[in-house]
Parts: structure tokens; sequence; C-alpha cells
């Protein structure tokens, strides 16, 4: 849980790589997805980990760079 708000939303660039996750997201206390606080987020580090799906990011438009190598993600989906 993001237990920093203002950090979320200040945040650029996000660390995730070599957690064991197997995904990125989850729901806050009130159904909402974390990932939507991060609004100015341009490059997401998740490497590395047990991930099947890359969910949860529509919200975050500014993202300019994605590094999701080495999990089990077999297909992507684009949103438009």
């Amino acid at each position: 849980a993001v237990q920093n708000a203002k950090y979320a939303a200040e945040c650029t660039e996000l660390h995730l790589a070599k957690r064991g996750i197997t995904m990125l997201w989850d729901r806050d206390s009130f159904g909402k997805n974390e990932f939507e606080r991060f609004i100015n987020l341009e490059v997401l580090w998740c490497n590395d980990n047990q991930l099947i799906r890359l969910d949860g990011l529509d919200s975050n438009f500014r993202m300019k760079m994605l590094f999701a190598h080495n999990n089990k993600i077999t297909s992507i989906k684009v949103s438009r």
C-alpha cells in the first residue's frame, strides 16, 4: 500500500525490480487502483519478478520507459 500520497504524486521513477511480485497494483481501502496515485510516473522498473500481466497502468500516461524483462508475461494488451 502507498503510505505517502505526496511522495506518490511527486514520484517520476519507481524501482520494483527483483522483489518477487506477481502483480503491479492492488486496490486501496477505497477500491481505487494504487498506481493511479503515481500521476507523474515516467519510468517504471519491474523487471526480474513473477509478473504475468501489466495491468493497472492506464492512468500513467506520462510513462516514457517501462522495464519489464525477465517476468512471466506472455502477451501485451494495449489500451487506447
